[in-house]
């Protein structure tokens, strides 16, 4: 078991927990394996020599992330169940700063099932810029009808009548990925 440095909400640093499916010092060379391989649709290093050989199967079955759920999701809170993918530092560096900053300033980042495997035929960015947009129609909509109804402030105490809409939304996200991933249609590391 190792400890991964990745960025968090509003861009702070999380610590996540994960089994070692990868030789020590992998981070460092993330950067050299993208630049030589390129990245796969699930966003993942094609060809990723860093993959300890006996361990790979860990990561197909994605048993690798299990200490998350305890830890991030539970104990720490930094995690939703449904969300955009926390990444290291190395990742970000692979994305459109749009991208980056949508993603890391979203209540929606860091989530424990990954939304760039909902669709198997889109990239991971295509599905995390079509989970995020959901939730702002959502949530958009709610703005609205307060600002029409003359209130100006929102307290950080107000439930959202949409709450129950959002979470529909990762509902159906968490369904169709679990089934991806069950399916096979989604591959681990």
């Amino acid at each position: 078991m190792y400890l991964a440095k990745h960025i968090g909400r509003y861009g702070k640093p999380i610590i996540v927990p994960k089994i070692r499916t990868m030789y020590p010092g992998a981070e460092d060379d993330l950067e050299r394996i993208v630049k030589e391989n390129g990245l796969s649709r699930d966003d993942k290093p094609n060809d990723d020599s860093r993959i300890i050989p006996s361990r790979r199967w860990l990561r197909k079955i994605f048993f690798d992330e299990i200490p998350q759920i305890p830890y991030n999701l539970i104990l720490k809170r930094n995690f939703r169940l449904v969300g955009v993918r926390s990444k290291s530092t190395g990742y970000w560096e692979n994305y459109h700063e749009q991208h980056k900053k949508r993603c890391l300033n979203s209540p929606y980042y860091a989530g424990f099932l990954g939304v760039h495997r909902y669709n198997p035929n889109r990239t991971g960015v295509q599905n995390e810029r079509r989970y995020l947009a959901e939730h702002k129609v959502t949530n958009k909509k709610y703005l609205q009808r307060i600002n029409s109804n003359g209130e100006k402030h929102i307290s950080k105490n107000q439930i959202n009548p949409n709450h129950f809409r959002s979470f529909l939304i990762d509902l159906k996200y968490a369904f169709v990925i679990i089934a991806n991933i069950l399916s096979g249609k989604t591959k681990g590391g």
